[in-house]
Parts: C-alpha cells; sequence; structure tokens
C-alpha cells in the first residue's frame, strides 16, 4: 500500500511533534499545523489521504476545521485527538463529518490500529461502486453522492455525502423494505455498538431523512426496538 499522507493538527508542542515523529517512523507521511487557520490553508494546498485534529486550537478549532474542510471534501478521513472527554464534545465532533475520536492520554498502537481500519474501510467504499436508484434519487455509493432529479423539472441537484452517511444509505438502499437493526448498521457503519456511536448513528439518519425529504414517496421509519427501514411508496 502507498504511504498515508496525513494532515496532523495539533498546538501542543509536547505531543504534536512526538506524534509527527513516531508516525512517520511508521511510515505515514506527516504534516504538522500548530493552529486551525493554518491547518486548512495547508489542506487546500496539499493533497491528504487522512487528517487527525484537536479540537483546542488557535485561530479556529477543530469542530470549525472540520466543518470547513467537509465543504470541500466529504471523503478524506477526519479523527479526532483530542484532550476533550466530554460526551458532548464527541457527539458535535461526529456531527461536523468526523470519522472517529479518540481522547488523549492514548495508545499509540490503537492510534495505529485505528488510522488503518478506517483506511481500509474508505478503499472497500471506492471499490463498491453500485449506483442504486432510490425513486428519484440516485445514489452512487463510489462517488459518495446521492443526485435528486425533479420529476416535473427535470432538474437535477447533487448531494456529497460523508462516508458515514455513504456507508449508511448503502446499508438501508441494499435493504429496501427490510428492517436493518440498531446492532447491524453501528458493526458495518462503526464496527462497534457503543452507546456513544449509537447516539452518533441517530444524528446520521436524521441527515439522511433530511436529504430524502425532498422525494415524498421515500421514507426512513424507525421501527421502534428493532431498527430502521427505508421505504419506498408509490411504486
Amino acid at each position: 500500500m502507498a504511504q498515508i499522507k496525513i494532515l496532523l493538527a495539533d498546538s501542543d508542542w509536547n505531543i504534536g511533534p512526538i506524534l509527527k515523529s513516531y508516525l512517520e517512523k511508521r511510515n505515514f507521511v506527516i504534516t504538522l499545523a500548530t493552529d486551525g487557520a493554518k491547518a486548512y490553508d495547508t489542506f487546500e494546498k496539499g493533497d491528504f489521504d487522512f487528517c487527525i485534529f484537536e479540537v483546542v486550537l488557535p485561530t479556529i478549532d477543530g469542530f470549525e476545521l472540520t466543518q470547513k474542510i467537509r465543504t470541500i471534501n466529504s471523503k478524506v478521513p477526519i479523527m479526532f485527538l483530542s484532550s476533550r472527554t466530554e460526551e458532548v464534545d464527541k457527539i458535535k465532533a461526529f456531527e461536523y463529518g468526523a470519522d472517529d475520536y479518540l481522547t488523549k492520554p492514548f495508545s499509540m498502537a490503537e492510534l495505529i490500529l485505528r488510522i488503518a481500519a478506517i483506511s481500509r474501510r474508505c478503499l472497500d467504499l471506492e471499490k463498491d461502486d453500485k449506483i442504486i436508484q432510490i425513486s428519484n434519487f440516485t445514489f452512487d455509493n463510489a462517488a459518495q453522492q446521492l443526485v435528486y432529479k425533479d420529476p416535473q423539472t427535470g432538474e437535477t441537484t447533487v448531494y456529497k455525502l460523508t462516508i458515514k452517511e455513504t456507508k449508511m444509505l448503502h446499508l438501508f438502499a441494499k435493504n429496501i423494505g427490510v428492517v436493518v437493526s440498531r446492532e447491524e448498521a453501528l458493526s458495518k457503519v462503526w464496527n462497534n455498538e457503543t452507546y456513544l456511536h449509537a447516539r452518533s448513528m441517530d444524528v446520521y439518519v436524521t441527515r439522511l431523512r433530511r436529504l430524502l425529504d425532498r422525494d415524498p414517496n421515500i421514507k426512513i421509519i424507525n421501527q421502534h426496538g428493532l431498527g430502521f427501514k427505508l421505504e419506498i411508496v408509490n411504486q
């Protein structure tokens, strides 16, 4: 596998340079930025495969940095590696488009395993190029986008999806009319079933509902105690 190019944003001079050196010794290519604005400027000018951000950054924090990056790149994996341990911060990170959140202090071995796991999932997503029609939407799994065609005017609107939005919608789209259990969704999208990720999953389902609401024939139904079901009516 080619070297993974990582943008690391951390203003802690006791951690950032040490982490950069450690990852470089394990064959990653690391660019270190010490504030949020510099990190965003570096991302815009560079070509990165992965991002690792601290929440606490000068100029703009990790949340805003993630939000800004997601407006120009919905695919790049973003992990938070933060001293902020409150659940509200973790949920906020996922809401802004993060793929993972690891708190300090952390195990270097666990960090490497998480980077590898997220990178593999992204590669698997790119390999699965199935295009699925969902009523008036065309879902392109490989491109991570949803295209809506207005049945009255024929005009199209393209919506870019995050990695987890794509994986959730792909799971639902392959099981139209069938209940997808919460356990299955957590296992396939997050690879675990923690309470935090269960809360995060509800956020992503809400986002997908808002996107799909443009077509009144599509519903994501919450089956209480069971899971979710994507239904297409009037077909």
